[in-house]
């Protein structure tokens, strides 16, 4: 599998040792590949090139200039976990099967919404959570498509609903 990774460290003090805990014990399966993709360049890159320094395993880190290259490289991976709000959305818009660690309201209500996106809390991020986790997100993939179709009907009305309240 190849797993695609969506972070970021408000708290990099606080955020890079505990991270660096889950991932170095998560379980690993031959052939797996994982890769980190910063949506703030300033932000995250710094943080997830400490990060990787520290994992005890191989990673790359993928660089995204556009939306469309955003949606080309989740193209090529098999399962996302995001802590960012558009991570989440762009995995599920691109029929990735995805698991959002939320630290803030508006992407705990966008996973719950889904239903097939499963949500840890960062207090309770520990490498059999998150591996559970991630195996819920692999196992309702197959929903994914009745979900984003869903989800997609429920933005555009929102943002319909949002347009004619500010044009009001």
């Amino acid at each position: 599998a190849r797993m695609l990774w969506i972070l970021r460290f408000p708290d990099p003090s606080r955020h890079l040792p505990a991270w660096t805990r889950v991932l170095n014990a998560l379980p690993r399966k031959p052939g797996e590949e994982h890769a980190f993709l910063p949506f703030h360049a300033d932000e995250d890159v710094p943080a997830l090139g400490r990060l990787r320094a520290r994992l005890d395993f191989f990673s790359r880190m993928e660089l995204a200039q556009t939306p469309d290259d955003i949606f080309r490289i989740l193209s090529n991976y098999d399962l996302v976990v995001s802590m960012r709000f558009h991570g989440v959305l762009a995995a599920v818009l691109s029929g990735r099967p995805c698991v959002a660690v939320a630290e803030h309201s508006k992407l705990g209500r966008i996973a719950r919404s889904l239903e097939v996106v499963p949500l840890l809390r960062p207090s309770e991020l520990d490498p059999r959570s998150l591996a559970q986790a991630m195996d819920k997100a692999w196992e309702g993939r197959s929903a994914l498509p009745e979900k984003r179709a869903v989800f997609v009907r429920q933005s555009m009305t929102g943002l319909a609903e949002l347009a004619a309240f500010l044009t009001a």
